[in-house]
């Protein structure tokens, strides 16, 4: 890494450090990520954006703050703009919203809204995971099929509250009180968040700005993340 390169990539890590109130996650290969936006001169970020379980299709106050943190005047994307040109990959999450049963006519009418509230502001891409490429997603699937055995034989070094999460979830989306279908759910939805993090990582060449709770994104350990204020994430859940 070049004196040049090192010095901006330090510059970017107290950037965000300092804009977000915590350390980017991803140990070298955060490191990794910033040397090459630092190279590439452009902060490249990528934002998932789940549905409402509750079905509701207008923002509320909770999403225009999130949203206000992320790209009003005095945001996230205006402020990382001074530093470096800015484009951010907004993912709408339509494959984990149907997978847990949500009413995909409701999702859209909510991401229409989101969409909405980020009118004119530059730089922004909306997706949907389902655009992933398939054979690509298919590929990582599979390479990440034992994603929540691994995460089991880890668990004396992984915070007890990250499989409870996932389990949780499980239960809730899985729609069942049968030990081995809610293994079989959060194995799916692990192995889904495994491939999705390598996808993002490998084929994106983004920094992920996750609105999760860092144990949600324990099988996402080595993809160059940072998150946002408590207090803002997951919008979505709150009515």
């Amino acid at each position: 890494m070049s004196e040049t390169i090192n010095k901006k990539v330090q510059q970017l890590q107290s950037e965000l450090r300092l804009i977000t109130g915590y350390k980017p996650c991803g140990a070298e290969n955060c490191t990794k990520r910033l040397k090459e936006l630092a190279e590439y001169n452009v902060w490249r970020l990528f934002i998932p954006w789940a549905a409402p379980p509750s079905e509701r299709e207008m923002t509320t106050e909770r999403d225009k703050d999130t949203l206000s943190w992320l790209f009003g005047t005095d945001g996230l994307i205006p402020k990382l703009s001074k530093v470096m040109p800015v484009e951010c990959i907004v993912m709408f999450a339509d494959i984990y919203a149907e997978r847990n049963g949500i009413s995909m006519d409701n999702a859209n009418q909510y991401w229409k809204a989101i969409e909405t509230e980020l009118t004119g502001v530059p730089g922004v891409e909306f997706v949907r995971t389902s655009q992933f490429d398939v054979a690509t997603m298919d590929r990582l699937k599979a390479e990440e099929s034992y994603a929540f055995e691994r995460l089991l034989q880890k668990y004396g070094t992984i915070p007890k509250t990250a499989v409870s999460k996932i389990l949780q979830a499980a239960i809730k989306y899985g729609q069942s009180d049968n030990d081995q279908e809610i293994y079989e759910s959060a194995a799916e939805y692990t192995m889904l968040r495994s491939a999705e993090g390598r996808y993002v990582d490998e084929n994106l060449g983004a920094l992920w700005v996750s609105l999760n709770w860092p144990e949600r994104d324990v099988m996402c350990q080595n993809v160059p993340r940072l998150y946002i204020p408590q207090g803002l994430r997951a919008p979505w859940l709150k009515d």
